[in-house]
């Protein structure tokens, strides 16, 4: 029995399943910086990179979106491709492709229906994350937007 206390006052000491914002800056870091790369790239107006996208970008028109840009590059050590659109009322919205999954956050809130797809608010801007492999984020100011493209290229 005295084993059995030792071993339960341990595990509530040590806590290897703590959440990523618990484990101290540097793991919440790491697991954030592809987004806030992506968020940032977003806020500025800035493509990650200025090399040619090898992929179409996903056709919008018939949301009332026309690409305005697009290019590749690095971001958080992945390969990122951001395609950039712009409304007839002037907002915006990027899709984003990388070749490594875009991490849940604290703020992360997982999409009804969808099992993994999640999104999340920061400041003004609306993050939609693809289900299965999370490596296509969507980002814009308009979450009708964020939510017609989802629903478009069955992000939803």
């Amino acid at each position: 029995m005295a084993t059995g206390l030792a071993l339960a006052m341990a595990a509530s000491v040590w806590q290897p399943w703590r959440p990523t914002s618990e484990q101290g800056p540097t793991a919440a870091i790491a697991t954030t910086a592809a987004l806030d790369a992506a968020l940032a790239s977003f806020r500025d107006d800035r493509l990650p990179g200025t090399a040619v996208p090898s992929e179409p970008a996903p056709d919008l028109t018939a949301l009332g979106l026309r690409l305005v840009a697009a290019g590749t590059g690095r971001q958080d050590q992945a390969e990122v491709t951001m395609y950039a659109y712009r409304a007839n009322s002037g907002s915006r919205l990027a899709v984003y492709r990388s070749s490594r999954p875009f991490p849940e956050t604290d703020q992360s809130r997982e999409i009804p229906g969808t099992e993994t797809a999640w999104s999340l608010q920061s400041d003004d801007i609306t993050v939609l994350c693809g289900p299965d492999t999370h490596t296509m984020l969507l980002l814009s100011t308009d979450p009708a937007a964020v939510h017609e493209v989802g629903e478009l290229l069955d992000l939803t």
